[in-house]
Parts: C-alpha cells; sequence; structure tokens
C-alpha cells in the first residue's frame, strides 16, 4: 500500500463520523461537497471572528453560501480548469462572505476550509482514482 493511501486511509478512520468511511466519492454528488464544505468549514469555524453571531439566525443564507461553494468545488472536478484554479475557490469563499455583510475573514481562513473540503472529499472511497487529486496541495 503506498504512503498516499496509508495517509488516506488513516485520516478517514480517525474522523468521529461514519459518513466518509462508508461514502463513494461520486462527482455528480453535489451533496458529498456540500458535506466537505460544510465539514471543512466546522473545522475552522473557531477561527472566525464571531462568526457564532454573524450567522445566528440565517441559516438559509449560511446553507446557501455552502451550496455556492460546494458547487463551484464541484465545478473543479467537471470542468476544464485553469491552474489558478484554487486562488479563485477562495476568493470566491471571501467575496461570498462579504457579500454577506461578514468581512472579517483571511485568506488563511479561505485556504483552511477550501483545503480541508477537499482532504475530506479525498478519503472517501473511489476518490483515489479521481486524477484532479493530483493537483491538490493537501
Amino acid at each position: 500500500m503506498d504512503l498516499i493511501t496509508q495517509k488516506r486511509i488513516a485520516f478517514r478512520n480517525g474522523l468521529k463520523t461514519d459518513y466518509y468511511r462508508k461514502a463513494t466519492f461520486d462527482v455528480s454528488n453535489l451533496e458529498l461537497f456540500s458535506k466537505a464544505v460544510r465539514s471543512g468549514y466546522g473545522d475552522a469555524k473557531r477561527t472566525f471572528k464571531n462568526i457564532g453571531a454573524f450567522w445566528s439566525g440565517r441559516e438559509a443564507e449560511k446553507q446557501a453560501f455552502f451550496k455556492k461553494i460546494a458547487e463551484n468545488i464541484q465545478k473543479v472536478f467537471l470542468e476544464a480548469v485553469s491552474d489558478d484554479w484554487h486562488e479563485k475557490l477562495c476568493a470566491l469563499f471571501l467575496c461570498q462572505l462579504e457579500e454577506l455583510g461578514y468581512s472579517s475573514a483571511t485568506y488563511g481562513q479561505a485556504q483552511k476550509v477550501i483545503n480541508m473540503a477537499f482532504k475530506y472529499l479525498f478519503c472517501m472511497e473511489g476518490a483515489e482514482n479521481h486524477a484532479f487529486f493530483a493537483r491538490c496541495h493537501m
């Protein structure tokens, strides 16, 4: 077993939820991408100043925000993308938050969420067969 496979399996097995251990990567399943974005956000949200108060009473906007980011991550797998795809995803994350009225997020926080979303997607069964993951910096 190669090192990448070992690390992918170790990450998946260390997760608190069975979702990623049981899910199979399917590039057409938007819910997988949405779940990965929400999980990545969960890993990073403690670093966002007053984010809990910001989202309070705005559940529909929050879900729409996650869906928008997930759709754009999914596009990376479905369409030919330029080499600056990661930078564009991070910029989109920041832009979407700013449009909603939250301007305290940093580029590093956006990177954390995007990178973790890709890591969650990669740990699913079948993801190792998708060539795009070779372009990720996980």
